[in-house]
């Protein structure tokens, strides 16, 4: 089954490095807006994520090459940590997206 990349994501990472005036690291957000499809996680998916501390939600999938180990994600309207990532074939990797238990 293909899915169609009608999504669209915002992966963002955090970088710092920088240093404001009395020493205090600065981070800053580099985002990136890829397409992707969208899927529902499945039980095994929400199973591993919850040992982890993490309920996922949704699985986004894009091609590799966009993916950069960013460590959070915009997708419909909310902010998500990626739990996981998979490289489904040599076109696409799949991000779990889920939320921290308890927040």
């Amino acid at each position: 089954m293909r899915l169609s990349y009608d999504h669209e994501a915002t992966l963002i990472k955090l970088v710092g490095g920088e240093r404001d005036k009395y020493g205090n690291e600065i981070t800053t957000e580099n985002k990136t807006v890829v397409f992707c499809y969208m899927r529902s996680a499945t039980r095994q998916e929400r199973s591993i994520a919850g040992h982890t501390g993490y309920e996922a939600r949704v699985v986004i999938g894009m091609h590799p090459y966009e993916y950069q180990d960013e460590e959070f994600v915009e997708f419909d309207g909310k902010r998500y940590t990626v739990i996981s990532d998979y490289i489904v074939d040599q076109e696409t990797i799949e991000l779990t997206l889920g939320e921290k238990l308890g927040d």
